[in-house]
């Protein structure tokens, strides 16, 4: 009881404060944190009253921006679902994605599907950093979050925030060791990913492999933000070593992994050619271009001597020359399913999208 009479005390101060005019209408309001430590609340406490005055009309949160003054006299309007996207929408497959969301809701305005800001994917970033963002990403009330899970997302600093989200959405990958019991994951299957390529190039006759793979994560960072050992680009290897394995091949001996980096260039490639590898898969189509400048220096044709092999299937793979051949995660099918799982209100389901071989004249059948 006396935690209550301290909030209601709060929110009865604030209140008065907004009718006064102490805070003028469009000014930035107080972050929850500073509120919390202004009046002795919990944080809990100050985000749930601040939630009060927002639907009360004195407030309005703006996603990204902070919490504002409303006009006096403003009622509070009806509001869609609230979906934030904790997703990069402007890049490549994430868009294309992301239109594919917007297509299969309704367009009543029964939904607002509402891009967030992202931090870079570099394991320099802080803690401090990430609990920042997750501090402004929760300054609005959510009714559903959409995340792409990969392993850079600071899934343990995100787990504190877990009973003001109703509904939690890991798209693409969920690189996490933590268990969020009841978040939809709709994923791509790297495993498939990795068995694919493998039995693609074996297919061909050929059988060493280069493999340009995402960059070990500095371990300290992973055990903080929560990723996992077994993150997607390590399934990709299971893959890839299932299907030598099948194939009656020795894997270790034939398959060189080179992590991506911003060192990668083609004199590393030149050197990788000079052993005997011919045959490159890249997790991520637009570092290809290092292998084709290789393959340019070293007098070797492309799509004949030289096989290349790219995955997300993004735009830029039919601008190279020749044409890159990809594997294609369906990015759009999983647009259509997270958008199911946000009008059904699902909880707790997991669905593995089935990739795609995408052949073009960079490795072609014959």
């Amino acid at each position: 009881m006396q935690q209550k009479s301290k909030s209601d005390r709060a929110r009865r101060e604030l209140i008065t404060r907004l009718r006064q005019g102490t805070y003028a209408p469009g000014a930035r309001f107080p972050s929850t944190r500073q509120l919390a430590a202004e009046l002795s609340l919990s944080y809990v406490t100050a985000n749930n009253i601040l939630r009060e005055l927002e639907r009360a009309g004195f407030l309005c949160r703006k996603p990204g921006a902070g919490t504002f003054v409303a006009a006096p006299g403003t009622a509070p309007q009806p509001r869609g679902m609230r979906i934030g996207y904790l997703v990069d929408v402007h890049e490549s497959i994430f868009a294309r994605f992301f239109s594919s969301v917007l297509a299969c809701m309704p367009g009543t305005g029964q939904y607002d599907n509402i891009p967030l800001r992202m931090l870079p994917g570099r394991d320099d970033i802080t803690a401090e950093e990430h609990a920042h963002w997750m501090e402004e990403i929760f300054q609005t009330p959510w009714d559903a979050l959409v995340i792409y899970g990969d392993r850079h997302f600071p899934f343990r600093e995100m787990a504190k925030y877990l009973d003001r989200i109703p509904q939690l959405n890991f798209v693409f990958h969920d690189d996490t060791e933590l268990d969020f019991k009841y978040a939809n994951r709709i994923l791509i299957d790297p495993e498939k990913t990795g068995l694919t390529a493998g039995r693609h190039f074996l297919a061909k006759g050929r059988k060493k492999l280069a493999v340009f793979s995402l960059r070990v994560l500095d371990e300290i960072y992973r055990r903080r933000i929560g990723g996992t050992v077994s993150h997607h680009g390590i399934r990709i290897f299971n893959g890839l070593q299932k299907a030598y394995e099948e194939a009656g091949e020795d894997f270790f001996s034939l398959v060189r992994a080179i992590p991506l980096d911003d060192t990668l260039d083609a004199e590393k490639v030149c050197g990788l050619i000079r052993q005997g590898f011919t045959d490159f898969f890249v997790m991520g189509d637009s570092r290809a271009g290092s292998i084709y400048e290789a393959a340019g220096k070293t007098g070797l044709a492309v799509g004949r001597d030289i096989r290349i092999l790219g995955m997300y299937n993004i735009l830029e793979s039919t601008m190279f020359q020749p044409p890159l051949s990809s594997i294609s995660v369906h990015e759009t099918r999983i647009g259509e399913l997270l958008a199911r799982a946000v009008c059904e209100k699902w909880h707790g389901k997991t669905i593995r999208v089935e990739p795609e071989l995408i052949l073009r004249e960079s490795s072609p059948l014959e």
